[in-house]
């Protein structure tokens, strides 16, 4: 009896220290390294080769500590060029500006491919409600909904973005 308790809370202890927010990473040198990422925000996804609209001709990817920091500095970069060139639009339109992007109220899903290049790139899926679904494991996609949902692309080789695509509001 004290055996069998004894293994439980063994078991229930590993389950309770497998909950961190690292993630394992195979870097080029097949050591494991573990990369801090902040799970209540980020959720890296697996590619699936069947959504070409994203990706072809493309294979799986992975991050290093060093690509999670620049997809922040991307990402910020482009949030603010974005965000630049709203706040002209409707400066000149006189128009109250509710369509600029907020990376504070955003989670994100990440999807890392090595391109028919060699390029390692990586997908960034932006949105402020989940509707209900398991955003860690399903991407989040909607029609319409405003600049609560946006993606972009990120050429972690070349350090540029592209792609960015902001939702429209219905």
């Amino acid at each position: 009896m004290f055996m069998r308790k004894l293994v439980t809370l063994l078991i229930l202890v590993c389950c309770l220290a497998s909950c961190g927010q690292t993630i394992p990473n195979n870097d080029q040198t097949g050591k494991t390294n573990l990369i801090p990422v902040d799970t209540s925000v980020i959720a890296i996804l697996p590619f699936d080769t069947t959504q070409t609209w994203i990706f072809k001709g493309c294979k799986q990817g992975n991050l290093s500590a060093a690509d999670f920091e620049t997809i922040d500095s991307l990402l910020m970069q482009c949030v603010d060029n974005y965000n630049k060139g709203q706040e002209l639009i409707y400066k000149e339109k006189r128009l109250v500006n509710n369509y600029l992007l907020d990376l504070k109220t955003q989670k994100r899903q990440y999807i890392a491919v090595v391109n028919d290049k060699g390029e390692r790139e990586v997908w960034v899926n932006c949105f402020c409600r989940t509707r209900g679904r398991n955003w860690k494991k399903q991407m989040i996609m909607v029609e319409d909904g405003g600049a609560c949902y946006f993606n972009l692309k990120i050429n972690l080789t070349n350090k540029k973005y592209d792609e960015l695509m902001v939702n429209g509001i219905g």
